[in-house]
């Protein structure tokens, strides 16, 4: 399989927040989210009732960084910083090939071109809108399915699941 694109900032997002929301899922980093918020339920519970009592002068502090990581997570999955990352980086908007074939994974652009055996790929992921391709574990190739018929999507995902582990 063949496929002829060049990515588009959407494509970018989609994967990039597709990414971030795979890390988050993970119980390593949602226990301890899920216990920081609710100490910071406790310390609004004790701000609510007495806001002078010694123990909400001791939440408090939780309670205001719980407000400012939330602040930030809903920046972060706003897609923001990935659309600025990907404006600034000019190897993104050039015209690229990647080929899919049954021993590796040729990727061409204007500024050279890549062949992977299909055992470098450690895991692949799909999105909304593209598959991941995983060489490392946190770089990846980005093959939109806009790309692609309706059939292809299959057959690309029967040959990656053959190929690869997914998670």
């Amino acid at each position: 399989m063949t496929f002829d694109f060049e990515l588009t900032e959407d494509d970018f997002v989609d994967a990039q927040l597709s990414f971030v929301r795979s890390q988050y899922r993970k119980l390593k980093i949602a226990i301890p989210l899920a216990i920081f918020a609710l100490l910071a339920i406790v310390g609004c519970v004790f701000l609510l009732i007495d806001p002078r009592s010694q123990s909400a002068r001791q939440f408090a502090p939780m309670v205001y960084l719980v407000i400012v990581g939330t602040a930030i997570l809903a920046y972060l999955f706003s897609g923001h910083p990935f659309r600025r990352q990907f404006r600034k980086i000019r190897a993104l908007h050039v015209p690229l090939q990647i080929m899919l074939t049954d021993s590796e994974i040729v990727y061409t652009s204007e500024n050279g071109q890549s062949k992977t055996g299909w055992g470098a790929i450690e895991r692949w992921q799909e999105s909304k809108g593209s598959f991941m391709l995983f060489t490392q574990p946190r770089v990846f190739f980005i093959v939109p399915k806009r790309v692609m018929q309706p059939e292809q999507i299959v057959a690309c995902r029967e040959l990656l699941a053959a190929r690869t582990a997914k998670r």
